[in-house]
């Protein structure tokens, strides 16, 4: 495996990343990866949480002969910009650079994107506004309205505390309780997000991307998915409990070239866990590695893709 750096420029934004490279000689076919939300690395990785799910893929693609390009979301890393103040159509833009900045290499055939959680919702806009993208890859998809999906994950942020033991439960419990509960905090925070025109917001007492989560609340994730006819692989974990792992059969059924793996106990972070799952398990669950069939998943679709390509397959 062969790492380099590279840098892209999208206006006055330089957006860093690394390139990955099986040892194998070329070419190669091109997996270009766009993350979910927050503010993330080029390996899904931000202050605080470590997922390090990129950097593990491109190592997996790497090996079954798969090129990848994982990038720091602007303001993030080693990229410039403002990461508070953005939006979806920066995000949408920053990775048409990416991808047309690729293409001036001779390197790589063809060229697929791949995206995690929100990047499933970005991807397919992506595609469509370069053209010529080979497939898509929708690892834990969404076709939901961005309300539900919030107000979805305020319930099990409420149930993970109702089940919560000893003093400390009872402690924010009480708290919670005080202040209306978590799923009555989460409707209010969505309503002044959509009250404000301001690119930031304070949200907890902390500085929050408010234009981007607008995007994600108003954004038409059916008519996204329904415009997409490209060949494309949708990994759903059934344990998610951020993206409702239904979705992604409801996805399939607008796009005839779409196929679906459904991983058991797989959780949103890409990792297994048996049993009861609640936001409780995160940390014990990102710290150790994220499970090798999604990216032995993804490198037979992306084999299977290249043989229907080949003259006569």
């Amino acid at each position: 495996m062969q790492a380099r750096d590279l840098t892209f420029q999208n206006g006055p934004v330089t957006l860093a990343g690394t390139l990955t490279l099986p040892d194998v000689p070329g070419p190669h076919p091109l997996v270009v990866m766009m993350h979910g939300s927050g503010p993330l690395d080029r390996d899904e990785n931000m202050p605080g949480q470590a997922l390090n799910i990129f950097n593990a893929l491109a190592a997996s693609l790497a090996d079954a002969g798969h090129a990848t390009l994982r990038y720091d979301k602007r303001g993030c890393g080693a990229s410039t910009g403002d990461y508070l103040t953005h939006g979806f159509a920066d995000l949408i833009g920053d990775a048409v650079a990416v991808v047309a900045g690729l293409r001036a290499m001779p390197d790589f055939p063809s060229v697929y994107l791949l995206g995690h959680s929100e990047g499933t919702a970005l991807a397919p806009q992506v595609a469509a506004k370069v053209g010529g993208i080979a497939g898509l890859i929708l690892i834990c998809p969404y076709i939901q309205d961005g309300r539900a999906m919030l107000m979805a994950q305020a319930g099990q942020m409420a149930r993970m505390f109702r089940d919560m033991r000893g003093p400390k439960g009872w402690v924010i419990r009480s708290v919670l309780w005080a202040r209306g509960g978590v799923e009555r905090q989460q409707a209010r925070t969505i309503d002044r997000l959509l009250a404000t025109t301001n690119p930031v917001m304070k949200v907890g007492g902390k500085d929050a991307d408010a234009r981007s989560l607008r995007d994600f609340l108003r954004s038409d994730n059916r008519a996204i998915h329904a415009a997409n006819r490209l060949p494309t692989l949708l990994i759903a974990a059934e344990k998610d409990i951020q993206c409702d792992a239904a979705d992604a059969l409801a996805i399939a059924a607008l796009n005839p070239a779409a196929a679906v793996i459904s991983l058991p106990d797989m959780t949103h972070v890409l990792r297994r866990k048996p049993g009861a799952h609640s936001f409780a398990d995160y940390p014990d669950l990102i710290a150790g590695p994220v499970d090798p069939q999604v990216g032995s998943e993804i490198a037979a679709w992306l084999c299977s893709q290249a043989e229907r390509s080949e003259p006569g397959g």
